[in-house]
């Protein structure tokens, strides 16, 4: 998903986040990913 030698991705437990960064192609497409992630995970966590 990341642009070779171009795109990064960091971690941080202590916060939670995830850090990226990429061209504006490839954002947009970890972007759709995480939205995806997160409504799908929303979505089994009310059950």
């Amino acid at each position: 998903m990341l642009t070779p030698k171009v795109g990064h991705m960091a971690m941080s437990a202590s916060t939670g986040s995830i850090t990226v960064t990429d061209t504006p192609e490839e954002l947009a497409k970890v972007g759709a990913y995480a939205l995806s992630y997160s409504a799908h995970k929303t979505l089994f966590s009310a059950f």
